[in-house]
């Protein structure tokens, strides 16, 4: 078997030194060593995104079997990345699952407070994110779901029925951000080992 890969994907208006990433980054350092991580900051823009994405990774997918881990818009990219290498896992953090309907509420200016980046969200960007859909899913034992209850950015129970077939670590309370992120760590790094 291939050895792994782990790519870190944040979610919208966020970055690669976003507090999950970097505990996710201290966890394997730790623990896993070998392992190689990957957590890119990300252009706003979604095809440039994957574009940016797919740049790094084509040319390392003969060598490693990538593990994806995608939080919100993060984790709708994942799913895509997850089908499109077709070896690859991905841990779902609260994930936005039809960005293309639920976006449009958050058309306008923005600032990425880590790159300094202003940028806009237009209908045609929210639009966009539908080339990424994967409708129907495969492979649902790739996928690990992690969702917390009281995430009030997306309904956790339309990602509960959606991955209802996939392994899932669901917490009472919490947030949108996945405040017990660090404890499920282990589990994470099980799946990506079985």
């Amino acid at each position: 078997m291939k050895p792994l890969y782990i790519i870190y994907i944040h979610g919208f208006n966020s970055s690669g030194i976003a507090t999950k990433s970097q505990w996710l980054r201290e966890y394997l350092h730790k623990n896993f060593p070998d392992i190689p991580y990957y957590s890119p900051t990300l252009i706003h823009d979604p095809m440039k995104a994957m574009q940016q994405l797919d740049a790094h990774l084509d040319s390392l997918s003969e060598v490693y079997r990538f593990c994806f881990v995608g939080s919100s818009l993060g984790g709708y990219y994942a799913i895509y990345l997850a089908h499109h290498y077709r070896d690859a896992k991905a841990v779902l953090i609260n994930p936005a699952t039809t960005p293309w309907e639920t976006m449009y509420g958050y058309c306008g200016n923005y600032k990425n407070d880590v790159t300094g980046e202003e940028f806009s969200v237009t209908p045609e960007f929210v639009a966009c994110l539908e080339r990424f859909r994967c409708d129907p899913l495969i492979a649902p034992e790739r996928f690990l779901l992690l969702l917390q209850t009281d995430d009030d950015i997306v309904d956790y129970r339309i990602a509960k029925a959606l991955f209802a077939r996939s392994p899932q670590i669901i917490r009472s309370g919490g947030g949108h951000s996945f405040s017990d992120f660090k404890e499920v760590l282990p589990d994470i790094m099980s799946f990506f080992s079985e």
